[in-house]
């Protein structure tokens, strides 16, 4: 989902709190690791300004930018068969009970 969020939103730059809002049902800790690990991955770039209150900005690095057409083949895919999808947790829900 950052990766999506930052895909929209580039080339600018996108703040903590707006991924925060943009992903929703993340605590700040979670986003926060996550937003580290693909910091390490090479796959975003953080870049913080000293000011009042600090302010954070993420963007996809030229590595995280070709995760974009993986990204929208897979979103593709998950669109063009939610309607299968669903029929069969219909079934697998009516076989459980």
């Amino acid at each position: 989902m950052i990766i999506t969020v930052l895909v929209n939103n580039d080339p600018a730059p996108v703040r903590f709190g707006k991924l925060r809002e943009s992903i929703g049902g993340i605590s700040g800790k979670v986003l926060t690791e996550t937003l580290r690990s693909m910091c390490r991955d090479g796959l975003i770039s953080r870049e913080a300004t000293a000011s009042i209150p600090p302010r954070v900005d993420y963007a996809l690095t030229p590595l995280g930018k070709t995760l974009t057409e993986p990204i929208a083949a897979l979103r593709q895919w998950a669109e063009s068969h939610v309607g299968e999808i669903e029929q069969n947790r219909q079934a697998y829900d009516a076989a459980q009970l």
